[in-house]
Formats: structure tokens, sequence, C-alpha cells
């Protein structure tokens, strides 16, 4: 048998404290959003993805028609990308815009790992977002390499 506590100690103490009559208490903290850092991966992930393809299709277009082999055989004239130029606009335009995005995934990534909303994911947005121009480079110049 066990035997009973001292006559001092309280027999079990209460989780919190009471509040004053009139008053009550404080709810609890709200669960911040994840979306933050949702916004952000999503978004570094739609601009590597289609950056990456943009400058895959590219790459094999240069390669297919040996428009870069002919820009090196002519000592840098630009005038031997003029069967491509349509491809070269679409590279440029695909990589500004990717750029943006890339920025606005770093900012909103900044802003969910400083505020604790959806972290993980800003991280991940980040690294996406700071990688994203060599994978879309890679990806062009792979797409080069084996068509050229």
């Amino acid at each position: 048998m066990s035997t009973p506590p001292p006559a001092e100690s309280p027999a079990f103490a209460a989780p919190y404290r009471v509040s004053a009559p009139g008053t009550l208490p404080t709810p609890p903290a709200a669960r911040r959003s994840r979306a933050a850092g949702v916004a952000a991966a999503v978004i570094a992930a739609l601009a590597l993805c289609a950056s990456a393809t943009v400058n895959l299709l590219a790459g094999a277009r240069f390669g297919a028609t040996g428009a870069v082999a002919d820009l090196l055989a002519t000592g840098g004239d630009l005038r031997a990308l003029s069967p491509v130029r349509g491809w070269v606009l679409v590279v440029e335009i695909a990589f500004w815009s990717a750029a943006v995005l890339w920025a606005a995934a770093i900012v909103l990534g900044i802003v969910a790992v400083v505020g604790r909303r959806g972290r993980a994911l800003g991280v991940a947005a980040i690294v996406t977002a700071a990688l994203g121009p060599v994978v879309a480079l890679a990806a062009g110049a792979v797409a080069l390499a084996v068509t050229g």
C-alpha cells in the first residue's frame, strides 16, 4: 500500500493559471500558414522546369542546324545564328522571365524561412532558385552536345 502525500503538498496541480474573474484566458497561438513556403517552392520549380525545357529544345535545334558550329567557324560572327534567330529570342525571353521568377522565389523563400511559414519549403525554394540558371544552362549544353 502507498503512503499518502504530506499535507502541505497539493494532490495535483492545474496545468495553467486561472485568470481573474470576469476575464477570458488568452487563446492559444494560431498556427502559421505555410503558404509563403509553398508559393516559393512552386514558383522556383515552375521557373526551373520551364527554363530547362526551353533550353533543352533550343539546344537541340541549335545543334541540329549547325548554327553554333558556324558561329565558331566564322570567329564569332553573329550572322551565323540567323537560321535560328527565333529560337535565340525564345531562349532570351524564357531566361529573363525565369530570372524574375527565381528572384521572386528567393524573396518568398527568405520570407518563409524568417517568418517560420513553411521553413523547409522556403529553403528548398532558395536552393532551387539559386541553382536554376546552372541547371537550365546545363540542359541546353547537353542537348547541344548530343545533337551537334
